[in-house]
């Protein structure tokens, strides 16, 4: 009879488990299949690929990328540091890198949320590939 009522009391109870199950989904832990975690994984390599080819490109025309480049900031920090691109290529991985960061961050927090945004930025650098070979 005691070692009953000591196992009874150890058990969890069905609104226990209920309450664990629903903060274990506000944390985010809600189970991510393999195909989920798949193509969270391909659109943030690719945003980060995408960038890379970005720089790259930025490095291979130096000499007049001043003259080509549409966007004012960018032309700005050309300018600023007399025409060298080296700051640009700084400030372009640094803020890769910690939109890179801030993704992993809200997956592994908020896996419903972190897909559509994952899935908005991967869409804005397939237009800005498409824009850089049009161009």
């Amino acid at each position: 009879m005691h070692d009953e009522l000591l196992l009874s009391c150890h058990e969890p109870s069905t609104l226990e488990r209920q309450w664990e199950a629903l903060v274990d989904e506000c944390r985010g832990r809600p189970a991510v299949s393999l195909a989920g975690r798949m193509w969270f994984l391909a659109a943030w390599l690719f945003v980060g690929l995408v960038s890379v080819w970005d720089g790259y490109l930025v490095w291979l025309y130096d000499c007049c990328i001043y003259f080509t480049e549409l966007n004012p900031i960018c032309k700005y920090l050309i300018k600023l540091n007399r025409y060298d691109v080296t700051l640009l290529l700084l400030c372009k991985a640094t803020s890769t890198l910690l939109v890179l960061l801030v993704l992993q961050v809200l997956f592994s927090r908020a896996p419903r949320l972190a897909f559509p945004v994952v899935n908005c930025v991967a869409l804005f650098q397939l237009l800005l590939l498409l824009f850089l070979h049009s161009a």
